[in-house]
């Protein structure tokens, strides 16, 4: 048993880390605290705590997206080094000043701002965060396109009678939104297949300006493709991006910055390939949307058009077995809701990658949290 002393101490050092946060430059090292203090967090809690959190939960979202949409996050990291008065912030914000303190007095309860003195508030890491343009936007995501799915759930797997619903339509998105639109998948830029292939020596070598380099099967607006221009510059061969005709035409009439020397094809991957001898067939966070076997379906079509040298890559979450990071598993929850669809084991990708005649040839993980990962398929 650790004796008391040795409790006291740690308290001391978890203060210390909390007075200067910068000072933790290793990068592993704070993760690894992040998520023991999480954890540690939990354990210690009573009953009544437990309760909160979990039964409160959706109110920081709820209030975050009210700081990020009142502009109070946008104010407060526009001056790092300032700090504000209630009276200032209101003034600035247009929100009405009793209000204002009361949304203040929360966030500081969480943490999302710091209050230094009675009357003073200042940003912090979170707040930075959420008073960014890009992360900003990110979770009014969220909040108002996945909260509705999610919250949604509850009733969805109850009318399912409790059944795995994979492939199931109308999901949880569609109850959650009272709609039958379908729901587009949306990520935050992350480390990516760019990191753990290598395509300049491992997929061009001996290509001409005529060679199918990179097709993004399902590649929606093609940021994928651009992001490959950008970074395989100097490669020759054709980058082709490949959706159904509403989305191309959408691409057509918009297409992203660095869109220059890619090409836009029309093509339902639920019919076989039309490009013959591509290098690389990318599909990324498309196949988990499907059942079991239009999986095999879209795998077997591409293999159709496969040459020797061409591989499929599948980027998608590869849970683990065990100890399943939270992230992947709440992504899995996600794509539940939105999809009725589910991220697979690397078992299960397996086994389908075999059904369809092909072999996997290489599972490459490119990050920790959400467990995305690369799997290289070949015809052997």
């Amino acid at each position: 048993m650790v004796a008391p002393i040795q409790h006291e101490a740690l308290a001391e050092h978890i203060e210390a880390i909390l007075r200067n946060p910068e000072a933790m430059k290793d990068e592993r090292l704070r993760r690894r605290l992040s998520e023991g203090g999480r954890k540690l967090g939990i354990t210690l809690e009573d009953s009544g705590a437990t309760l909160r959190r979990v039964g409160y939960a959706h109110f920081q979202s709820a209030l975050a997206r009210t700081g990020i949409e009142a502009g109070v996050f946008a104010v407060l990291e526009a001056e790092l080094d300032r700090q504000f008065t209630n009276g200032e912030l209101a003034e600035k914000t247009g929100v009405d000043p009793k209000l204002s303190k009361r949304l203040l007095r929360y966030f500081q309860s969480q943490d999302i701002v710091s209050q230094p003195s009675v009357d003073g508030y200042r940003t912090n890491n979170v707040t930075r965060v959420l008073g960014s343009s890009g992360y900003g936007t990110s979770l009014l995501f969220f909040v108002k396109v996945m909260a509705p799915a999610v919250m949604a759930i509850p009733d969805f797997l109850k009318k399912q009678g409790y059944k795995d619903p994979n492939g199931v339509t109308p999901g949880a998105f569609h109850l959650g939104h009272r709609t039958d639109m379908h729901p587009f998948a949306w990520r935050e830029g992350r480390p990516s297949v760019f990191d753990v292939v290598d395509f300049e020596n491992d997929l061009a070598r001996g290509a001409t300006s005529s060679t199918p380099l990179f097709v993004d099967v399902g590649g929606a607006t093609g940021s994928q493709c651009v992001a490959f221009r950008r970074r395989y510059s100097n490669l020759v061969g054709r980058v082709i991006l490949q959706d159904v005709p509403q989305v191309v035409e959408q691409v057509m009439a918009h297409p992203l910055d660095g869109f220059e020397n890619i090409e836009v094809e029309a093509q339902n991957f639920l019919t076989p390939e039309t490009v013959k001898g591509g290098r690389a067939y990318y599909f990324r966070n498309v196949l988990h949307e499907w059942p079991d076997e239009k999986v095999v379906e879209i795998l077997v079509n591409v293999k159709t058009s496969m040459a020797d040298e061409s591989v499929i890559l599948i980027d998608e979450a590869v849970l683990s077995e065990r100890g399943c990071p939270w992230r992947a598993a709440q992504q899995d929850m996600e794509i539940l809701a939105a999809f009725s669809a589910y991220e697979r084991t690397e078992a299960e990708w397996r086994s389908l990658v075999e059904d369809a005649g092909l072999m996997v040839r290489d599972v490459r993980k490119y990050t920790e949290e959400y467990e995305d990962t690369v799997i290289v398929v070949g015809l052997t």
